[in-house]
């Protein structure tokens, strides 16, 4: 890949973040959410490895009360009972086999991951910002049946026609271009099933690191519109200061993982010290 593929794709980065940037205002309910956000992204850089099976308790159960809520009128109950009643039920399953779902988890991204290495910054931007839509149309003004379109309408057609433009890419990969993602995922598959935590814990820092850094960067343009522009035309910048922080995230873990085992291998010791001497 050349420096034109790179700049291409940094391009198409760029167009995508000022496309589903809209402005924000520096008042209480857009200030709120985004410090909640960034706060977040903060506890998962810095405590993914111990809040990973939380965290998949609470997906549980959040796809759970929306199961309960789609199957409270066929079945004619009370919805705000069958959202509960769904919500902990798949809680419970979720972290019961939090082992294999994890794993899943780590299969799926570590292969996608491979697979966007191989295709490049340039591939991937084509998949989830065509070069099509070029920066002349963006800002433009919504036409009549996009109006009437609900949000969860627009999103299900950008990710059907996302899923195609990805598997066009993937197509165009071949057999050969698809041996080092599978092999990475049979990879993940063994190290996943002996150290479930510590894997999924470093994916979940790195989004939690990405979400802050988002997050951040749109408080930042909210407090200070005239730093819009600057910031999402900057899309390596925030994507190295999301990995400097993900890294010292891994680093703080491992630090404290490292210290945790020292204090239990001292108390280990002392007790059988002082079963020998009794």
């Amino acid at each position: 890949m050349n420096a034109s593929d790179y700049a291409n794709g940094w391009s198409a980065l760029t167009r995508l973040i000022d496309y589903h940037l809209p402005p924000l205002s520096a008042d209480g309910p857009t200030l709120a959410p985004l410090i909640a956000l960034t706060v977040a992204g903060l506890l998962l850089v810095f405590f993914s490895v111990t809040m990973v099976r939380w965290l998949l308790a609470l997906g549980g159960a959040a796809v759970g009360a929306a199961l309960g809520y789609l199957a409270a009128e066929p079945l004619g109950t009370s919805a705000p009972l069958t959202m509960a009643l769904a919500g902990a039920l798949v809680a419970v399953i979720a972290s019961s086999l939090y082992r294999f779902w994890l794993t899943a988890a780590s299969v799926v991204i570590v292969f996608a991951g491979v697979a966007a290495i191989q295709l490049g910054v340039d591939g991937v931007m084509n998949i989830v910002a065509p070069a099509e839509a070029s920066a002349s149309e963006i800002p433009r003004l919504p036409s009549t049946a996009e109006l009437d379109q609900t949000l969860s309408q627009r999103a299900a057609e950008y990710a059907r026609a996302t899923w195609e433009r990805a598997r066009t890419q993937f197509a165009a990969m071949g057999n050969r271009g698809m041996i080092l993602p599978a092999a990475a995922a049979v990879l993940t598959i063994i190290l996943g099933w002996r150290a479930t935590r510590m894997l999924s814990g470093l994916w979940v820092s790195a989004g939690g690191a990405v979400l802050a850094v988002a997050a951040g960067a749109a408080l930042a343009s909210a407090w200070q519109p005239e730093w819009r522009s600057e910031l999402t035309a900057r899309p390596r910048e925030m994507l190295g200061a999301a990995a400097a922080l993900w890294a010292l995230g891994i680093l703080v873990q491992a630090r404290r993982a490292l210290r945790q085992r020292t204090s239990a291998a001292v108390v280990a010791a002392s007790r059988a010290s002082d079963a020998a001497k009794s």
